[in-house]
């Protein structure tokens, strides 16, 4: 197959199995009892699925020098992981946007007033729920009452963006 249609190809291939990566994942998960949640898995299919990628870039690739292949395999792994960043991020769209679940309670007739909405968006639900989800993802701990810090990952995101925003005048 010539180049540019390899590599026009491969980020399709790319995120076919990321998709069938994540699936599985969450399956085996799933079936295995774990409660891990559902950004946990995304990113682990992500960042796991970029051995197996790169595999299949080489193989796809393989005829050509090394000195032409290397460029080609960082190209590639840019752009599967940009791919992959931009699925992390409408997954966790449709894990946490309440527009999304707004829809799919008012298609399923779960929906039908303001009032309906009120009971599981308090405010006290809201934090409890994205603590919840914190402490899930390894990001917080719960100690004598108190909530500390516990992974960096997450925290090192949120402050970027902070300095993002103050750069940007926000």
């Amino acid at each position: 197959m010539e180049i540019k249609l390899t590599l026009l190809v491969l980020p399709f291939l790319f995120m076919f199995g990321l998709l069938v990566f994540h699936v599985i994942l969450v399956r085996t998960s799933l079936a295995l009892g774990k409660n891990i949640s559902g950004q946990v898995l995304v990113l682990g299919a992500v960042l796991g699925f970029n051995l197996p990628a790169l595999g299949l870039a080489i193989w796809a690739l393989l005829p050509m020098q090394l000195g032409a292949l290397i460029p080609c395999l960082l190209y590639l792994a840019v752009v599967y992981n940009g791919l992959g960043y931009g699925y992390f991020h409408f997954y966790n769209m449709s894990e946490t946007a309440r527009r999304i679940r707004v829809l799919i309670l008012v298609k399923q007739g779960k929906l039908a007033a303001l009032k309906d909405l009120s009971s599981g968006y308090t405010p006290e639900a809201q934090v409890a729920e994205r603590l919840e989800r914190l402490s899930h993802m390894g990001q917080i701990k719960e100690e004598n009452g108190r909530y500390r810090i516990q992974g960096k990952l997450l925290l090192n995101a949120a402050l970027l963006i902070e300095f993002y925003k103050r750069l940007l005048g926000l």
